[in-house]
């Protein structure tokens, strides 16, 4: 027998490039949507900002700050990957790997409260609570986000059996559901002023339709399969944009760009991070299984579903006879389910987080804010006098 090796293909892979079938994909290039959109940006969305020599600029970069992050979170990612697979937990590699990037993530949040003149995250955008309970809610929706998206594929394809082109098209309900309920929340908020409400919707729907996940079946049932994607997709739609606008509306205007910019870094993070831990809990789950697998499905078979290969051996299960493919199905699903377990309790804290914050209504008035280079330098200048000016306070009080 001839066994095929060929990954899954997440939903990403569609929803991020135009393509050819993969097996006439050779020498066409693909042509990336976010490429067309930026350049829809570039030529029409025309924003009045200050021009700043490349020098002045290249010097106000945190260096310091964006080398401790980026290091910590590699490693920190590396050895989650590696783990239980490559080597044991216990390992010093893995156990190195962990503690060091922990640090480095602790020594970059110190450094951009105590040290950065232009920090990389100011965390004067943490400082209350509405702002914290909304990176949260970010946090937590991006990790599910993520998690829908790409095993949700890994489902179709490896327990159902459908091909990479009918695994796009059985998420369709998940895709449509997720546009539209994003799309009526977008117009619900520029019409009432009002996010809270809808972040909190989206919070609790989201965590009801990742619990249904928990039970999707082994075999086809339409009813299970669709009703799932929507309540999930409907969950997930508005998180898309409540969680920002609350930490804007809770964070002076002059710092909303700011806040922009900590949600993107925390949602790419979170987004990252839950990768490798929910392919680290799948692998170490049908590393596990692996006893079984050679009873029921011999060495050779059992080999190609171990958790470094199952994910990308998944044609191969298609040429087992039935009931051997049968037992790999069963290994799939149960590989899966505490992922969607984990999913859905992260999905819960977002609902806790959703609450902690306060409702504001939005303005429509549009007030001009001065940026650039030098209104930055007035701004820590007057930070370092409030700072200056607390300290003397306290030295008095004493």
């Amino acid at each position: 027998m001839v066994l095929l090796h060929q990954p899954y293909v997440p939903l990403s892979y569609y929803t991020l490039t135009f393509h050819q079938p993969m097996q006439n994909r050779s020498d066409k290039p693909e042509v990336p949507p976010t490429a067309l959109s930026g350049i829809i940006v570039l030529l029409k969305l025309h924003v009045h900002t200050p021009k700043t020599q490349f020098r002045d600029g290249i010097k106000r970069i945190d260096w310091i700050g964006s080398t401790l992050m980026i290091s910590g979170a590699v490693l920190f990612l590396l050895g989650l990957q590696m783990a239980g697979i490559d080597y044991p937990w216990t390992s010093p590699i893995i156990l190195s790997f962990l503690i060091i990037g922990i640090l480095l993530a602790v020594s970059f949040f110190l450094w951009e409260w105590r040290f950065a003149d232009y920090p990389l995250m100011p965390l004067r955008v943490l400082n209350n609570r509405t702002s914290t309970s909304a990176l949260g809610v970010c946090c937590f929706h991006a990790v599910c986000l993520i998690g829908g998206a790409y095993f949700l594929p890994l489902y179709l394809q490896g327990v159902l059996g459908a091909s990479p082109l009918m695994s796009g098209i059985y998420l369709i309900p998940f895709t449509i559901s997720l546009s539209v309920s994003n799309v009526c929340t977008g117009l619900a908020i520029r019409r009432t002023g009002k996010y809270l409400l809808f972040m909190r919707l989206g919070a609790i729907i989201m965590t009801l339709g990742f619990g249904l996940f928990i039970s999707l079946p082994q075999h086809y049932h339409w009813a299970k399969i669709i009703t799932f994607q929507i309540v999930a997709g409907m969950g997930i739609g508005p998180n898309f944009q409540c969680p920002v606008l609350a930490v804007q509306a809770s964070s002076k205007q002059g710092d909303h760009a700011t806040a922009a910019s900590t949600f993107n870094f925390l949602n790419n993070l979170s987004a990252s991070v839950t990768m490798v831990i929910s392919t680290a809990i799948f692998q170490n789950s049908m590393q596990n299984q692996q006893k079984s697998l050679v009873e029921k499905l011999g060495t050779e078979m059992a080999a190609l579903l171990t958790g470094q290969n199952a994910a990308a051996n998944l044609e191969a299960i298609e040429l087992l006879p039935t009931a051997e493919r049968a037992v790999a199905h069963a290994a799939l699903l149960k590989a899966m389910l505490g992922m969607w377990i984990m999913y859905t309790c992260l999905a819960g804290i977002s609902i806790a987080c959703s609450f902690c914050a306060k409702g504001k209504v939005l303005e429509k008035e549009h007030t001009i804010t001065e940026t650039g280079i030098e209104a930055e330098e007035l701004k820590r200048e007057k930070e370092q006098e409030r700072r200056k000016a607390k300290k003397e306070a306290a030295r008095e009080k004493f």
